[in-house]
C-alpha cells in the first residue's frame, strides 16, 4: 500500500472514529438549539440538514418565529435556545494534473532547471499533484431569536484554531405588514434563494456559479470545489452590508411570493462606507415547485478610481417529484473593464438529489463557468453521498472531478475525495 493509500485508509478512519462519537453522545445535548426552542425535530425544517424545506424557509423569514408567533423580550427567554453550533471534520485526499511550465534556459549550473526537464520527462509533459489530510472545519456558531416582539436578530461567527470572525450580523423589524408580508433588515447578511444557497448546499463542495464581481480565470487552489475555481467570488450566496425590504406574501393556499430587495455594498472589503449596490431576489412558489429570479448591480473594488460596473442576473427553478428534487440555475455575470470590452460570465448548475431513505440522500451535480469570447472556462461533476445518523449528526462521503483552462489557454483537472462528519447542536 501507497503512501497516499495509507493517509486515506488512516484519515477516513478517524473520520468514522469521530461520527461513532456523534452518535453515542447524550441525545439532548445533539438537539440544535433552534429545535429545542421549538420542541420540535430538525426535519421539521430541513429537507436534510443543513437544506431547508418549506417550513424552514418560512421560519427564517418570518424571524425566527413559527406561525402565529410575535416573539418575546430575549430577557424572558432561556438564551442557550438562541444558540446554534456546526462543527466537524473533513477529509481530503485529491489528485491535480497540469502541463508542465515552459523550460527555459537557466545557464549552466542551474539543477533546478535540470530537475524541471527531468521531472517533465518523467511525466510525459505532465506534472502531478497528490494531497491527503484531515483537517477540522472551521466550527459555524449561530445566535438568533428575537429581541422584543416582532424584532429579530440573527449572528454567524466562524471560529477556527487561529481565530474568531463575525461573517454576518443583522436585525430586522418584522410584520411591518402582517404576517411578515413585509420586514425591514438592517447588517451584514447573505442573499440567497431559499432553495438554493452556498451556506445551506448539501455538496462539500460549492458551486461555481458567480454572482458577484472579480474577474474569474485565476485557477485558485481552494477546498470548495475539486480545486481549481474559475472565478474568484464563486457561489450562489451574495453577502451584503446594508438594509434590506423582505417578506413571504401568501397568495392562496398553494402559493406564495418571497422576496428581498436591498441597498448597500458587498459587504467585505469595502475600505468605505458607501452605498454602491442594489441586489435582490423573488421567487414564486407554486404547489411545492419553485421560479426564482436574483440579481445584484455592485461595484468591484473599492477604489473610486478603478470601480468597475458589475451586473449580473439569474434565474433558477426547484422542483419536487415525491423523493425526488431537481433544481437548474443559469447566471450571466457582466463586468465592465477600465479600457477595455466588458467581460461576460456565464455559469450555473444542475442538480438532482434522492431521499433514498429517511436518513440518506444521494446528490449528482453538474456545474460550469464560462467567460464569453475567452479561453477561459470550468467544468465540475460531483456525486455525493449523505448518511444521517441523526436529523443533526452527518456522514458524508463525496467525488469531484473539475477541468478547467485559465487565461493563458493551459488546461488543467482535478479529481477531488472528500469525507466528512458534521454535528449540529
Amino acid at each position: 500500500m501507497n503512501a497516499v493509500s495509507k493517509r486515506s485508509v488512516i484519515g477516513l478512519a478517524v473520520v468514522f472514529a469521530m461520527s461513532i462519537t456523534f452518535l453515542f453522545a447524550e441525545k439532548a445535548m445533539a438537539v440544535p438549539a433552534f429545535a429545542k426552542q421549538q420542541g420540535a425535530e430538525c426535519t421539521l425544517c430541513h429537507v436534510g440538514f443543513p437544506k431547508l424545506n418549506e417550513t424552514g424557509i418560512k421560519f427564517r423569514i418570518n424571524g425566527y418565529r413559527m406561525d402565529g408567533d410575535v416573539g418575546e423580550n430575549i430577557w424572558e427567554q432561556d438564551l442557550k435556545n438562541h444558540i446554534g453550533v456546526v462543527a466537524g471534520t473533513n477529509y481530503v485526499n485529491k489528485d491535480m494534473e497540469m502541463p508542465m511550465p515552459p523550460m527555459e534556459d537557466a545557464g549552466a549550473g542551474d539543477g533546478g532547471a535540470e530537475h524541471r526537464e527531468s521531472a517533465q520527462s518523467d511525466m510525459n509533459g505532465t506534472m502531478k499533484v497528490k494531497t491527503s489530510q484531515l483537517e477540522m472545519a472551521p466550527a459555524l456558531i449561530y445566535f438568533a431569536g428575537t429581541l422584543a416582539p416582532r424584532i429579530s436578530y440573527f449572528t454567524h461567527l466562524v471560529a477556527s484554531s487561529s481565530s474568531t470572525v463575525l461573517a454576518l450580523s443583522n436585525f430586522s423589524i418584522l410584520d411591518v405588514a402582517p404576517d411578515a408580508a413585509l420586514n425591514i433588515r438592517a447588517g451584514v447578511t447573505n442573499v440567497d434563494l431559499p432553495y438554493l444557497s452556498s451556506s445551506r448546499r448539501l455538496t462539500m463542495s460549492d458551486y461555481l456559479v458567480q454572482l458577484s464581481g472579480g474577474a474569474a480565470g485565476h485557477g485558485g487552489g481552494g477546498h470548495g470545489g475539486a480545486g481549481l475555481n474559475s472565478c474568484t467570488n464563486c457561489g450562489v450566496s451574495m453577502t451584503k452590508a446594508g438594509a434590506d425590504v423582505n417578506g413571504l406574501v401568501s397568495m392562496g393556499d398553494n402559493m406564495s411570493l418571497e422576496y428581498v430587495l436591498g441597498l448597500g455594498n458587498n459587504g467585505v472589503g469595502e475600505t468605505e462606507q458607501k452605498v454602491d449596490s442594489i441586489y435582490g431576489y423573488a421567487t414564486l412558489n407554486i404547489g411545492g415547485q419553485s421560479i426564482g429570479f436574483i440579481f445584484n448591480n455592485d461595484k468591484a473594488g473599492d477604489n473610486e478610481n478603478v470601480e468597475q460596473d458589475v451586473t449580473a442576473y439569474g434565474i433558477s427553478g426547484d422542483f419536487n417529484f415525491a423523493d425526488f428534487n431537481i433544481m437548474a440555475t443559469y447566471n450571466i455575470l457582466t463586468q465592465a473593464q477600465a479600457g477595455g470590452d466588458d467581460v461576460e460570465t456565464s455559469s450555473g448548475a444542475l442538480e438532482g438529489s434522492w431521499t433514498i431513505l429517511e436518513n440518506i440522500i444521494g446528490v449528482v451535480r453538474y456545474d460550469f463557468s464560462d467567460i464569453a469570447d475567452s479561453d477561459v472556462a470550468e467544468n465540475q461533476i460531483i456525486a455525493s453521498f449523505l448518511y444521517y445518523l441523526n436529523p443533526n449528526v452527518r456522514l458524508q462521503a463525496e467525488l469531484a472531478s473539475n477541468t478547467a483552462t485559465d487565461h493563458s489557454g493551459t488546461d488543467r483537472s482535478s479529481t477531488g475525495i472528500y469525507g466528512g462528519a458534521t454535528i449540529g447542536f
